[in-house]
């Protein structure tokens, strides 16, 4: 099974009723097909950008689902004859991105609080630190020699008056 990712408009001068009328059909396209949903978030009414179909408002959807790979087209078909969708783009999600998508399900409360450190982590210094040492040391060694200020340091030596 793959997961995607849909965005969605339908039309913003429905009823509530309608609406949900539409949004459980939008679902079911899914389901019939094997799919199942991952999650839905209604993101609100919102003006187009430009007038599509006549309508210059829309109630935006993002929603995450999984479906067997074959079944993607079928449902991209069906949404294109869906009468009250004004809009839609499915994309598909990357493997690496399926934990992320997991975690936004209802059922998992998310947490703020950082991962521990590993005992491998504590006794190695990160790399951001190693290279603002490395700096530091390379910069002590180029220092310039003489008596002048240098005009890397940030200091111009005063023009002399000439009489």
């Amino acid at each position: 099974m793959n997961t995607y990712e849909c965005m969605y408009i339908i039309q913003a001068n429905l009823s509530d009723d309608e609406n949900d009328k539409a949004n459980r059909r939008v679902v079911e396209e899914i389901e019939k097909r094997g799919g199942a949903i991952l999650s839905r978030d209604r993101l609100g009414k919102k003006r187009l950008a430009y007038r599509i179909r006549n309508h210059d408002d829309g109630v935006y959807y993002l929603m995450y689902f999984e479906l067997p790979p074959g079944e993607i087209a079928a449902v991209r078909g069906a949404y294109r004859m869906h009468p009250r969708l004004i809009r839609f783009l499915i994309l598909r999600k990357a493997s690496e991105d399926v934990p992320k998508l997991q975690k936004r399900t209802p059922s998992a409360p998310e947490t703020t609080e950082p991962a521990p450190k590993s005992a491998a982590q504590d006794k190695e210094a990160p790399p951001e630190e190693k290279a603002v040492e490395g700096t530091v040391e390379a910069a002590a060694g180029d220092e310039p020699q003489g008596d002048e200020p240098s005009e890397e340091a940030g200091v111009t030596p005063e023009p002399t008056k000439q009489e």
